[in-house]
């Protein structure tokens, strides 16, 4: 086992400066060139040459592809009424979820949308 008797200040570690919330483990996710001057894009009002720079496009292209797949492959495979039956089942428990995803706040909390 190893001895703690070792008194030596140059071997303790440097305890981080605590952040607001009481951690001592933050670490800033962006880099040294972040300017802290230079406004972040949602500071920045949407115009007609800035519109694309605040769109998510990875959310935007999967609301976009996963339709147009399904719709693109009807065309290719039929119709059975087991299909169908739970397609419309599964259509208004979707609809339930989020409606009760939604109330699950309190009237008091600001709503997450």
């Amino acid at each position: 086992m190893a001895s703690s008797s070792s008194s030596s200040s140059s071997a303790a570690p440097v305890a981080a400066a605590a952040f607001p919330d009481g951690t001592t483990d933050f670490k800033p996710l962006r880099g040294k060139q972040y300017d802290l001057r230079k406004p972040h894009i949602t500071e920045q009002p949407i115009t007609l040459k800035t519109w694309y720079k605040h769109v998510n496009w990875l959310n935007t292209t999967f609301i976009i592809l996963t339709p147009l797949v399904g719709l693109i492959s009807t065309y290719w495979v039929p119709l059975n009424w087991k299909t169908a039956l739970f397609a419309v089942v599964y259509y208004f428990q979707t609809g339930l979820g989020i409606t009760a995803g939604r109330t699950r706040h309190r009237p008091d909390q600001p709503p997450y949308i």
